[in-house]
Order: C-alpha cells, then structure tokens, then sequence
C-alpha cells in the first residue's frame, strides 16, 4: 500500500564552524566540519528530493549544538510548542525557531521542567513522550497536557537507553514501528508489528520516514534490505560527523 507523506516542510539549521564545540558524550574523534556541511547539504537535497519544502536558517555560532534543530520545538497540526532545554547553553536556541515558527503556526510554550523534541514520537494521533537525561518528569507532564488540550492521546514512559527517545522509534506508518528490541516491552509500544535492527546496526532506529521514502543513517545496510523487502524506497544517509556529536537524523530535521 502506497502511503503519502504527512509532512511539506522540514526546518534545517546549518552547522558553525565552531560545531566541535558543542555537548557530546561520544569518545569518536571531533567532527569535520567541512564534511559536516557536505552531509547536511545532502540531507537537504534528499528532503528535497522527496518533495518536501525545506527552510534552512542559519549557523548560531553562540550555540554549536544549534543543528540539532527538533530538539527545540514540535510542531502539530495548529501550533508549534517550544521547548525547555536540558542544557543552559541550549536555552537561547529556541528563541530563533520560535520566531520563525510564529510565521506559520501559533507558538505556545513549555513552561516547566525538561524537555526536548529529540524524546517525542509521534505515532498516529499518539505523541509518546521519553524521559531521559534529557527530559524531565515534569517537562513531560507539562508538554502532555498542551497536546491533549489540541485532542491528542499523549503517553509519558521512561527510557534506559542512551541519547533521545526518538534514536531509538520510527513509527513506519499505519501499525508499524522500527524499534530498539529493548522498548518492545513498554506500553506505548504494544500491539504494533515491529522491525528490529541487527546489532551492529542500532542505530538505524533513528531515521526519517517521508510517505514510501525511508531515510536511514549510512552504515545500515542489511536493514536497508529489510526496509526495501517491507515496501519503502530506502536512501541512506552519510552523517558520520553528527554522530561524533550525539546527532541523527530525526534530530536535524523539523518536520510538518
């Protein structure tokens, strides 16, 4: 079955040339920066590709973590919703998206607590909520009730996995989730048909799903084939250099 993408548009934020700079917990070497630049013009050439309008602003060298754009809001069909960042030297980051949201959508603001984009999946009319380092109770409490206010269901869970709920979830459409084998066991996640990467391949949990289109992080080749067996059109996307910084797919591009 042919599925159409629910998404037009994805906000894209350049890398500085202070990018090193920023938070990670990764011991790989610093990231390249030219070749940074090179990965992320490619991913907004694949977004293009796939029809989608992308908006690229640009590098906020005051903030090196500023490519990891959907960490700072979620957008849903009638508003955009800012978050609150984990990191102090994060905070400022969402001032400039607010402002560029405002355009399309009514802003409204995550008041209290944590929480980041990067620990939101939306599943359906579901948007499943992670409280992790990043994410706090609180945070997530507060975020729940702006979505069931607009009529969405919203699940809270906490994860023990490292880095942001959403490296770890794609919903693939329909029934269907590309999962870490570790969240099959939680309650937002039962009763869907699930894709389990290899073990060498974790990390292709974190990809982007735009209609029949399947953006995969490179370096996940035999998931590839699965994804393809499963009736998507697969692309894999090199971006080694935001992996030495904690980054993936999901959390460089703000869909809607």
């Amino acid at each position: 079955m042919v599925q159409s993408s629910p998404y037009t548009r994805a906000l894209l934020r350049r890398p500085g040339i202070n990018f090193r700079e920023g938070i990670t917990t990764s011991e790989w070497e610093a990231p390249d920066y030219r070749l940074a630049l090179q990965q992320h013009r490619h991913l907004s050439d694949t977004l293009s590709a796939c029809g989608i309008q992308v908006l690229s602003m640009e590098a906020d060298v005051s903030h090196p973590d500023c490519p990891f754009v959907a960490d700072t809001a979620l957008v849903t069909r009638t508003s955009s919703v800012i978050m609150r960042m984990a990191e102090a030297s994060r905070e400022q980051e969402t001032e400039s998206v607010a402002a560029l949201l405002s355009t399309f959508f009514p802003v409204r603001h995550v008041l209290a607590g944590r929480v980041q984009g990067g620990d939101v999946v939306q599943i359906g009319n579901r948007f499943v909520i992670g409280v992790t380092r990043h994410s706090n109770q609180i945070g997530a409490e507060h975020l729940a009730a702006l979505l069931q206010a607009e009529g969405y269901e919203a699940m809270i869970v906490r994860v023990q996995l490292p880095g942001f709920l959403r490296d770890h979830v794609t919903w693939l459409g329909e029934e269907r989730l590309l999962l870490h084998p570790a969240l099959a066991s939680l309650p937002p996640f039962a009763g869907y048909a699930y894709f389990f990467p290899g073990d060498g391949e974790l990390h292709g949990t974190a990809a982007l799903r735009i209609g029949q289109r399947l953006l995969l992080p490179e370096g996940c080749p035999l998931l590839g084939l699965q994804m393809e067996e499963a009736g998507f059109e697969v692309s894999h996307i090199p971006i080694t250099e935001f992996r030495k910084m904690d980054g993936s797919l999901p959390g460089l591009t703000l869909l809607w």
